[in-house]
């Protein structure tokens, strides 16, 4: 099952989409900032998509997605191919 890491500092956006995407048959776990996404991915060898706000306080989403990558490579891997 492809698991999707939601991450949006708010809470009212990330349950929206957590509700959206779970109707939707995918797994999700979801995060409240940068940091704590940066957790939820050391902590998660099961991520396969990331959805993120880009502004967010502290650690903007493109900061977030970079350390993301970093840190997993394949995460953002092109699978159109």
């Amino acid at each position: 099952m492809t698991r999707i890491l939601c991450v949006d500092d708010n809470r009212d956006v990330r349950e929206m989409l957590v509700e959206v995407l779970r109707n939707s048959g995918y797994a999700t776990l979801t995060a409240a900032s940068g940091e704590e996404a940066l957790q939820v991915l050391l902590q998660s060898n099961t991520v396969h998509l990331v959805v993120l706000d880009y502004e967010m306080p502290a650690m903007r989403g493109g900061v977030v997605a970079l350390e993301l990558r970093r840190r997993r490579r394949n995460l953002f891997a092109d699978r159109s191919h």
